[in-house]
């Protein structure tokens, strides 16, 4: 017996010591494969290292990583560089190992709840896949496939990992948390790029000056979209104002919502403006968040007034008076008419993604004030600037009704969210619910007048906001005292 109970310790100690020799080989290959691209590429070296680290965290902790994508999206660039450091793309692998390894999570996990099925996530996959599907034919510059696959698909990865992930209330605050931290430092960085009329951390970025004002960028590819980011930020800033996020954290959010509000200001994006007002009006629909929206538009017109009143009546006023990006939309809504009325559109599936930008400057009406020498070739490559009626034309009916069936959803989810209780002590935060809500809505206003649906920058935090929204438990909270 003695012998045996000596082997049986044996065998123990080694399946104990299995697993961490297995860690350690793993490392030192790792280490052998850095060395050896070291030696011939820099950076494919260091994407390898940090792809491996990704890996093994998204399979440890898979949400830890899920945080860290939505803390950097704001502070390092898609491409470009950072502090004079060429960044390789860092969305399109940290989110898809996000995915994987949440999903390995969530099927190891023995104890998991049954996941919910609800027909917006078939939506949203369809909306996802409608490009890779439908690719426009003809001769174009752009890898299509890569360009949709990282626009488009990867920003939806984070809807489908927030719902694997089941958080509830508490989870799903936390998430929102870091995501808000991460974007008072983008309103920071927007704020000082103003005041030095330069992009001091992004060289190959950076916005660029409109009557002598520079418009920050910060990491974003144009400063329009650096403001929609804050825009779909903004509700949330108000629901933390509130109490949302723990009273002893209201001054911080009061501090955010002050920042963003001012760095969406000196973007000088009139749509970003109008994506404001209109989630400010959808927070107002909650009793207590109305009295907050009310202060952040007190805040905004404050802010807008000693900006007026500091340009000497110039560069703001010029700002909303000019015409020629107005006529610049008014002729790219003229060639989206003559494709729509063109043999090349198929009514069902349009004609294909992509297919605007590479043949609307064909259908263009001539810039009065460009030199006629240079149409049409001067419009090459440019896009509608409005996401909905870019759907009708390059996917036709059939993407349309997609879309159309995405917004049906979000105000049928919202409306029976806003009205059940998730149990006898616990009931849906209805001001959460009206902040999510708000937040959505500023990007799809953001999309009437640009193309927000193609930047995975602007639209990760909409899918984040909309997988919040769709999961059951992350809306359950206590009755807190004051709130309805």
């Amino acid at each position: 017996m003695d012998a045996l109970a000596l082997r049986a310790a044996r065998v123990e100690v080694v399946r104990a010591w299995l697993p961490r020799l297995a860690v350690g080989a793993g490392m030192l290959a790792v280490i052998a494969v850095t060395v050896f691209l070291l030696d011939r590429n820099f950076h494919h070296a260091v994407s390898f290292a940090l792809l491996v680290m990704a890996l093994m965290l998204a399979l440890a902790r898979p949400k830890a990583l899920l945080i860290g994508v939505l803390v950097q999206l704001p502070l390092i660039p898609r491409w470009g560089t950072f502090l004079g450091i060429r960044v390789p793309d860092l969305l399109t692998p940290l989110l898809s190992l996000s995915l994987v390894g949440i999903a390995l999570w969530w099927l190891a996990d023995r104890r998991r709840e049954p996941l919910r099925f609800r027909v917006f996530d078939l939506l949203v996959l369809a909306f996802l896949l409608m490009g890779q599907l439908n690719l426009h034919a003809g001769e174009f510059a752009i890898d299509l496939p890569k360009w949709q696959f990282r626009g488009i698909i990867v920003p939806g990865l984070a809807y489908f990992a927030i719902r694997l992930l089941m958080l509830n209330g508490r989870g799903a605050k936390g998430l929102l948390v870091w995501q808000l931290g991460a974007g008072m430092a983008l309103s920071t960085i927007l704020l000082l790029e103003a005041l030095l009329h330069r992009s001091f951390l992004y060289r190959s970025m950076g916005g660029h000056f409109y009557m002598g004002v520079y418009q920050p960028a910060g990491p974003f590819q144009t400063p329009y979209f650096a403001a929609a980011y804050l825009t779909v930020l903004l509700p949330l800033y108000l629901y933390g104002v509130d109490g949302g996020f723990g009273l002893e954290r209201r001054r911080v959010f009061t501090v955010g919502m002050a920042l963003a509000i001012a760095a969406v200001g000196v973007s000088l994006e009139r749509g970003a403006w109008l994506s404001v007002l209109a989630a400010l009006a959808v927070c107002a629909m909650h009793p207590t968040l109305r009295g907050k929206a009310g202060a952040a538009l007190g805040i905004g017109v404050l802010l807008f007034a000693l900006g007026f009143l500091a340009s000497g009546h110039i560069w703001i006023e010029t700002r909303l008076t000019e015409t020629d990006n107005v006529e610049d939309r008014q002729r790219f809504l003229h060639a989206a008419g003559r494709i729509l009325g063109s043999p090349e559109w198929d009514p069902l599936r349009g004609i294909g993604y992509g297919g605007y930008v590479a043949t609307a400057y064909l259908y263009m009406p001539p810039r009065s004030y460009y030199d006629d020498t240079r149409e049409p070739e001067a419009d090459r490559g440019r896009a509608l600037h409005n996401d909905y009626l870019t759907t009708l034309v390059e996917q036709g009916l059939l993407g349309a009704g997609v879309l159309l069936g995405l917004l049906v959803a979000i105000g049928a989810r919202t409306r029976a969210a806003l009205r059940e209780r998730a149990g006898p002590r616990y009931r849906n935060d209805r001001r959460l619910v009206v902040a999510l809500l708000a937040s959505i809505v500023a990007l799809l206003v953001g999309s009437l007048t640009h193309n927000c649906f193609g930047d995975s920058t602007v639209m990760l935090p909409l899918w984040v906001s909309c997988a919040v929204l769709f999961s059951d438990r992350a809306l359950a909270a206590e009755p807190a005292v004051g709130a309805v």
